[in-house]
């Protein structure tokens, strides 16, 4: 298989995302739903009383229903990100390899790879955080990127958490220039979308959503291309003796 140079990638993936932007849709969803019950369960209740000092039974009266609160937010703010991994780079895979994706990719995906992912998500995450606390820091960043492949191998290929994280390294470490190149320009793009859409948060009702709408897009035109660069580069001779059995 030929190997895509990386504006190759950018420029299909963008031409794919406009031929589907259904890709957007479990985002948004997600996003509206994890909103709605974070605005139902989270307490309001004031903390100080009429003269403006501090209501202490307010305060413990409160406690055990935050924490409660917290923890429902916490299963659902997982659930929301196994949802919107799955569904996404499901749908990516469908699209680079068919040219078109529909939900139906997404739900599949989820289905079949959810469980994977979050068994590959808590690893990424344990490693990261003791690099982090090791290196002060830098350790993080180092483990996110020998991670970037980690999604795509997991539910594109059905790879378990330790074999995606494997194969990940390997594509990562044998195309390195490309992955960085990718991250650059990935959070260039993000970041000059967040300015141009940061004053429509001072908008009423329209602005929010239009910015969650571009927020989403950006995402799925990142998962895209990350999902393009992992299937370029998986099919390598070199990738595929360094990669892992599944």
């Amino acid at each position: 298989m030929q190997s895509d140079s990386v504006e190759n990638i950018f420029a299909r993936a963008w031409s794919l995302l406009a031929r589907n932007p259904v890709i957007i849709v479990p985002g948004l969803v997600v996003g509206i739903v994890v909103g709605i019950v974070e605005a139902i369960v989270l307490p309001h209740r004031g903390l100080v009383d009429s003269s403006g000092a501090t209501d202490t039974a307010a305060v413990v009266a409160g406690a055990g229903s935050a924490i409660a609160a917290g923890a429902i937010v916490a299963v659902v703010g997982v659930l929301a990100f196994l949802i919107t991994q799955t569904y996404t780079t499901g749908m990516a895979g469908a699209a680079w390899q068919n040219g078109a994706a529909s939900l139906a990719d997404g739900s599949a995906a989820f289905r079949e790879d959810a469980g994977r992912l979050l068994a590959a998500v808590l690893l990424i995450a344990v490693i990261g955080i003791v690099a982090a606390v090791l290196t002060l820091g830098i350790g993080w960043f180092v483990v996110l990127f020998f991670a970037m492949y980690v999604v795509p191998a997991v539910v594109l290929d059905n790879y378990g958490a330790i074999p995606a994280l494997k194969l990940s390294a390997a594509i990562a470490l044998k195309r390195a220039l490309a992955t960085i190149i990718i991250i650059v320009l990935l959070a260039v793009i993000g970041f000059v979308l967040f300015l141009i859409t940061a004053p429509l948060a001072f908008i009423p009702f329209l602005g929010p959503i239009v910015a969650a709408v571009v927020s989403q897009a950006v995402t799925a035109y990142a998962t895209l291309v990350i999902v393009g660069e992992y299937v370029n580069a998986r099919q390598a001779p070199d990738v595929l003796v360094a990669g892992p059995p599944r």
